[in-house]
């Protein structure tokens, strides 16, 4: 299915205060713009057990997204994968970084708030 491509980014899927990641990196980006830019992603209807994904992310989003897709897996000499199989399996390492750091983050805050007062 074809999708109509907007130069312009897509919207944020939920009202997300970005802010209250800065500072948190992954793979040495700022959590506050990969998770923005998962946050825009829109899916498609389910095909054979596939879903696509589509979204129109910022640059800054985009680049940083970019960055830490080429450091979270060397290339493997004799890897039969394509590069659209590399390429998700590099995205799907660096979302579940993200959201694994974003789980921390909550979880530390939540214990400090707990020990100023308990």
């Amino acid at each position: 299915m074809s999708r109509r491509r907007s130069s312009l980014p897509t919207p944020l899927r939920a009202d997300v205060d970005l802010a209250q990641l800065a500072g948190l990196k992954v793979l040495g980006e700022p959590v506050e713009l990969l998770f923005g830019g998962m946050s825009r992603l829109q899916f498609g209807a389910p095909s054979d057990g596939m879903v696509e994904m589509f979204a129109t992310w910022p640059r800054n989003e985009a680049e940083a997204l970019a960055r830490a897709m080429g450091r979270v897996e060397p290339r493997v000499p004799g890897d039969r994968r394509t590069t659209g199989q590399r390429d998700y399996d590099r995205f799907l390492a660096v979302a579940e970084r993200v959201f694994e750091a974003i789980q921390i983050a909550r979880d530390c805050r939540a214990r400090a708030v707990f020990v100023k007062s308990g």
